[in-house]
């Protein structure tokens, strides 16, 4: 398999290494590249984890279904991410949820016993890999904190500025659709559009469909101690 063909560079994981280095380190492994449609699963809710999921194309989106037919997005990822090392490695290694491709979608896969050869072979690589864990383990963290939010508008307030520090400006492309944020904040759509529609009156944020500008941040830190 050529690497500098198919993986990315932005893969944090194997960030600063070059083609060549890539391609003398997985000389051994098996990786394997999948093709999936729209809407098609890669992996289903309970399926045993068996994998480490680079996105090569496309964009996949994590998915949890409950009983009462609610479906909830979790996370998505782009170009170069990466998805299921969270539980890789686990006592019951099995998927919380779907991961569903939101496009036609390339992945790359390296199984769990061809990456613990590369942790061997390659310090740096399961250092980032370990990185990457614990960035899932805040992400989580986060992700109770603003459930915990009161108000609607306090929760956009606090996902909004957790991504202008994560993209280092005050601009930035939407992270989710506007029906998947909804259900990251598990709020109707409506409410959280008609929010959105009063922020921006307020002159406290701007958007459009694709991206989204913080105006007024200090308001908006405030917003998070009422």
């Amino acid at each position: 398999m050529k690497i500098k063909k198919f993986l990315p560079e932005e893969c944090y994981i194997f960030q600063d290494k070059s083609p060549e280095e890539l391609e003398l380190l997985l000389e051994k492994t098996r990786p394997v590249i999948k093709k999936f449609q729209q809407g098609e699963k890669i992996a289903s809710q309970e399926d045993k984890a068996g994998f480490l999921g680079i996105v090569l194309r496309g964009r996949v989106a994590v998915k949890k279904s409950f009983s009462t037919g609610k479906m909830v997005t979790l996370a998505t990822f782009a170009r170069g991410q990466a998805f299921g090392e969270s539980v890789l490695f686990s006592a019951h290694p099995r998927y919380p949820a779907d991961i569903i491709a939101q496009e036609t979608t390339e992945v790359l896969r390296i199984s769990r016993e061809d990456l613990l050869m590369l942790f061997k072979r390659d310090r740096e690589i399961l250092l980032r890999f370990m990185e990457t864990i614990s960035n899932r383990v805040l992400m989580l963290s986060n992700k109770i904190e603003l459930l915990s939010l009161g108000t609607i508008k306090q929760k956009i307030a606090y996902y909004l500025l957790g991504q202008a520090a994560s993209e280092g400006k005050d601009i930035f492309p939407w992270e989710f659709s506007r029906n998947e944020l909804a259900d990251y904040f598990n709020v109707s759509r409506p409410s959280l559009s008609r929010e959105l529609a009063r922020m921006k009156r307020e002159g406290l944020i701007d958007f459009d469909r694709r991206k989204v500008e913080i105006k007024k941040p200090d308001e908006l830190e405030t917003m998070l101690l009422d």
